[in-house]
C-alpha cells in the first residue's frame, strides 16, 4: 500500500498518510481548523472596508456638526453607514433608512443639495395640484358649454 507524505492543512507540519486526499495529521488538527472556520463566520462584515468610505466620512462629519459624533446615537450612526456600505439589496435599504432615521432623531441633518437638485416641497406639490384642478375644470366647463 502507498503511503503520502502530506502538509497538513492547519499548517502544523507533514504527516504521512494512507490517501492522498488526507488533509489533517490529528483528529486535533481537524477539530481546530473547524473551530477556527466558525469563529470567521460571525466576522464583522465591515472588517474589508476602507477607513476612509466617503458615506462614513460624512455621517461622521455631520454627527460632528450636530455635536453628537460622542454620543450612543451618533456611534449607532456610524455604525450603521458601515453596514450599509457592507450590505446588498434589499438589507442596504433597510439599513439606508435606519441610518436616515438615526440621523434625524439626533438632528444630524444631511448636507444641503445643490440649488438645481433641491427636492420638490409640499408647496410646490400643492400648486402643480391646483394647476391640474383648475385645467380639468376648465375642460368640464368647455364641455358643458358645448353641449
Amino acid at each position: 500500500m502507498p503511503s503520502y507524505t502530506l502538509e497538513c492543512g492547519c499548517g502544523c507540519g507533514t504527516f504521512e498518510a494512507k490517501s492522498p486526499r488526507a488533509r489533517w495529521k490529528t483528529p486535533g488538527c481537524k477539530k481546530r481548523a473547524q473551530r477556527e472556520a466558525a469563529g470567521t463566520a460571525g466576522a464583522d462584515p465591515t472588517a474589508g472596508l476602507k477607513p476612509e468610505d466617503p458615506l462614513v466620512t460624512a455621517v461622521r462629519k455631520d454627527l460632528a456638526a450636530a455635536n453628537q459624533l460622542e454620543t450612543v446615537d451618533g456611534q449607532i450612526a456610524l455604525h450603521l453607514a458601515k453596514q450599509v456600505k457592507a450590505a446588498t439589496g434589499t438589507a442596504a435599504g433597510s439599513l439606508a433608512k435606519e441610518l436616515r432615521q438615526v440621523l434625524d432623531r439626533i438632528g444630524a441633518t444631511p448636507a444641503p443639495t445643490p440649488a438645481g437638485d433641491q427636492p420638490k416641497t409640499a408647496e410646490v406639490e400643492d400648486d402643480e395640484v391646483t394647476e391640474a384642478r383648475r385645467r380639468r375644470e376648465a375642460k368640464a366647463r368647455e364641455a358643458a358649454d358645448r353641449a
